[in-house]
């Protein structure tokens, strides 16, 4: 017995160094392997200037390729420079209950730069068609995300909903007021805001209610878009025949 107790003595400071060896190897996994990505993701791009470069000189029509092509050299950047944030953090996860939510926000960055980049694309190519008809709504959906996270984010920072509350609570009434134009006239269904718990909960519902808002707007462009129904281009962008002016008219008013 007390030969096997001195095994188990050796044994744990090795197994202990061993299982520290290999929790630290599978932490810098997920960085690494975002490091490659930007990498990869940063050659691809800086590949597409040297491709329309070529296509200037085979295509009369010039000034779709010149504005693809410089603004990819923007994207590149914008990558590159979120993935090596999102890598770094990733890295170095020391408050990992508040870089998280920065994690989160960080990411809303590539999704904007790269859909709004697809959205350059000349008028009916298929890269268009998916950065409009798929990625405008991928990225409505994610911003509501973010935008939640965002006040998570706050809260954490916080120390906590307790804290934020007490937080709220030592500031000046006239936070939770409705001073804005219009809606200072309207006083019969706007009431003031207690400050903490209350301000704290309205604030909640209203990033529940814009998410849920974008949501639905994003089913209803994937599923009317490609049928002709919903609009929303510079040519139909305010034809009452098509569900995309009222989709933003419902969206507007209620979120506001």
């Amino acid at each position: 017995n007390n030969n096997n107790n001195n095994n188990n003595n050796d044994s744990s400071p090795s197994s202990s160094l061993t299982n520290t060896i290999l929790h630290h190897r599978t932490n810098c996994t997920k960085p690494k392997l975002l490091h490659l990505l930007s990498n990869i993701i940063t050659a691809l791009f800086l590949l597409l200037p040297i491709y329309f470069t070529v296509q200037f000189s085979v295509n009369s029509n010039h000034v779709p390729f010149r504005l693809v092509s410089i603004s990819a050299i923007f994207v590149t950047l914008t990558l590159y420079l979120s993935l090596h944030e999102l890598s770094h953090h990733l890295t170095y996860m020391h408050k990992p209950n508040i870089q998280r939510y920065v994690l989160r926000i960080i990411a809303l960055v590539p999704i904007y730069s790269v859909q709004s980049w697809l959205t350059l694309w000349p008028e009916g190519s298929a890269i268009r068609t998916i950065g409009v008809v798929y990625g405008e709504p991928f990225r409505d959906v994610y911003e509501s995300y973010a935008l939640a996270s965002f006040l998570y984010y706050l809260v954490a920072l916080a120390g906590g909903e307790d804290a934020m509350i007490d937080l709220l609570r030592r500031k000046d009434r006239s936070y939770g007021q409705h001073t804005m134009f219009p809606f200072r006239y309207l006083v019969c269904c706007l009431t003031e805001w207690e400050m903490g718990e209350e301000f704290l909960l309205r604030s909640k519902q209203g990033v529940l209610i814009f998410a849920t808002l974008n949501l639905v707007g994003a089913v209803a462009v994937i599923g009317l878009k490609p049928l002709g129904l919903y609009g929303g281009d510079s040519v139909n962008a305010v034809d009452p025949r098509r569900a995309g002016v009222w989709v933003n008219f419902f969206f507007c008013g209620a979120v506001s």
